[in-house]
């Protein structure tokens, strides 16, 4: 079957979406693949949301940094996908670090509506290593709720794959994930 008889069965914003996944993947197996070698898997690379504090206040502006947190891994791509409940807070602002400059595909990809941001970003040569910020998130509380989370997706498969990764070597060095828990008064 070519791609036109696909465009008949397939909607064409989801041939377009699935464009972008491909770019996005082949983009980071680039960034990869510049790399010599095999990346050592006994070593681990964590995922992190940090806060000053775990409570605020409706209105309020607060701010959440998006952290890899390693030992002496390095990376060449990160792909975060965070879950958040959109009824309680938005997002208003993303700030990208430095530590990995090269935006992959639509970054970052914000939705207040389905309570979802996806970031991919990679790294030329020297990769970045240690622990580092991803990005400073902005959020504004918007109603009370006595516990809510963002967490990281692990949603794997379909049209809507959103599976955090930490890419170094060919190699998902991802060991854990790091969500937070926040009330809002």
């Amino acid at each position: 079957m070519n791609y036109v008889e696909l465009d008949k069965f397939i909607p064409r914003e989801e041939v377009v979406f699935l464009k972008i996944r491909l770019f996005i993947f082949m983009v980071i197996t680039l960034l990869i693949l510049g790399s010599s070698g095999v990346a050592d898997a006994n070593n681990s690379v964590d995922l992190k949301l940090v806060s000053t504090s775990d409570c605020f206040v409706i209105g309020e502006v607060f701010e959440i940094k998006l952290m890899v947190v390693s030992e002496e891994d390095k990376v060449a791509g990160v792909s975060a996908f965070i879950d958040f409940d959109p009824s309680v807070f938005s997002i208003i602002d993303c700030e990208l670090g430095d530590e990995l400059p090269v935006i992959i595909g639509d970054t970052p990809k914000i939705d207040n509506n389905k309570g979802e941001l996806d970031i991919n970003l990679g790294s030329w040569k020297p990769y970045p290593e240690g622990t580092f910020e991803i990005c400073s998130l902005k959020l504004r509380a918007l109603r009370v709720a006595e516990e809510t989370s963002l967490s990281f997706s692990s949603q794997k498969g379909g049209n809507n794959c959103r599976n955090s990764q930490v890419a170094f070597k060919g190699q998902n060095l991802l060991g854990n994930t790091n969500g937070l828990t926040i009330s809002i008064q």
